[in-house]
């Protein structure tokens, strides 16, 4: 809470007002930072029907660190002309000043000075004039006591773009009395003791109402990932639909992975760069190969097969009838006729959740904050 002496300090300057105070104004009366007002606001506001406070926005004008400068000890222009003795200066002494650079090119577009380049002891810089009026220097003095007002946009808009003036956004209160209002600050209990219930002084006391809509605090746990959230909404259509479940392999026989898809001797997908093998006693060789060739924002090195598409076309699948000669090594009578379909789940969860590279979805660029902040997964059937 903010000091009980500040807070009685803005009561009593509203006390004195009919209608209501601007937060500003009571940070300028009180000589204070505008940002402490604004905590003493929100302090008065806890105490119940103390005050009324309506947050507005403004903009106004500030001079920047530069501009602050300038208002001080004059532009980089003025100070040239000041520096430079009725016999001239070499320009390159002239240079060497910290404001010789911009000074110099903005007398000269005054015409204030002269560049003497014959000059036999090498280029020199003259006064054109007696005396100038530094201009800058007074429009930014006038923004400096908040007489902004009285400069053109035209040279508001000059002074930005020399980076002396900026244009910024400031929160304020427009403060009225409640209708519990009062210049005397009293303390609101938090909490009914059991002592306040056997002396009954809690009939006298102010209790601090309970804020029903404040959010309580989240509590620490797992989150499930969108891939999981969208598998899980995949499998319940697949249940309702009446198929069953079945766990496949990650590791397969290079004879079902291969060779039972008459898949040709010289296809790429048999190169044991595209080819995990894997080697031991007791087991044949096994195998496992990668969907993709690379890595990029729409394809993952191992990808996983499910659904149909979302709200847009984007190729997600491919389906087909298994071969006669493919089923019979399986043990299943002839006439029986086998389709498959294979459709990815990382491109519909992309769209789902509004995900353009699928880095952002797995490997180590995932964003925690993503992953506890993504909804549940609700298709539309």
């Amino acid at each position: 809470m903010a000091d009980t002496g500040l807070l009685e300090a803005l009561l009593r300057l509203l006390e004195k007002v009919n209608g209501g105070i601007e937060s500003q104004d009571v940070a300028a009366d009180l000589g204070v930072d505008h940002q402490l007002i604004v905590g003493a606001v929100k302090s008065l506001q806890a105490l119940g029907e103390v005050i009324s406070a309506e947050q507005k926005s403004s903009k106004r004008w500030e001079l920047t660190g530069e501009g602050c400068e300038i208002a001080e000890q004059g532009s980089h222009e003025a100070r040239v002309f000041n520096a430079i003795p009725d016999k001239g200066l070499p320009q390159n002494e002239l240079m060497k000043m910290p404001s010789g650079k911009v000074g110099f090119s903005k007398a000269m577009s005054n015409k204030w000075i002269r560049l003497d380049k014959a000059h036999e002891g090498g280029p020199r810089v003259f006064k054109t004039v007696e005396t100038i009026e530094d201009t800058v220097r007074d429009k930014l003095q006038l923004v400096q006591k908040g007489l902004s007002a009285k400069l053109e946009d035209k040279e508001k808009n000059e002074l930005k773009k020399r980076k002396l003036l900026s244009e910024v956004t400031v929160k304020s209160y427009w403060i009225t009395k409640g209708s519990s209002f009062s210049t005397t600050i009293t303390k609101q209990e938090t909490e009914l003791t059991p002592e306040m219930i056997a002396s009954g002084s809690w009939k006298e006391k102010k209790f601090k109402p309970y804020n029903f809509e404040a959010m309580g605090v989240a509590p620490d746990c797992g989150h499930l990932h969108p891939l999981m959230k969208v598998r899980t909404q995949f499998r319940q259509i697949f249940l309702e639909m009446g198929l069953v479940y079945v766990r496949d392999n990650f590791i397969e026989s290079s004879f079902w992975n291969f060779d039972s898809l008459f898949q040709p001797q010289q296809h790429p997908a048999r190169d044991q760069h595209d080819t995990f093998f894997i080697s031991g006693e007791e087991y044949p060789p096994l195998c496992f190969h990668s969907f993709c060739r690379s890595l990029d924002n729409i394809h993952s090195k191992h990808i996983f097969q499910i659904i149909f598409c979302l709200k847009k076309w984007v190729e997600v699948g491919n389906s087909g009838v298994f071969r006669p000669e493919m089923l019979l090594p399986m043990g299943l009578p002839k006439g029986v006729s086998v389709i498959a379909w294979g459709l990815s789940l990382e491109r519909p969860t992309m769209i789902k959740y509004g995900i353009n590279n699928i880095r952002e979805l797995v490997g180590h660029k995932v964003n925690l904050q993503m992953v506890y902040d993504s909804p549940i997964c609700r298709l539309d059937s």
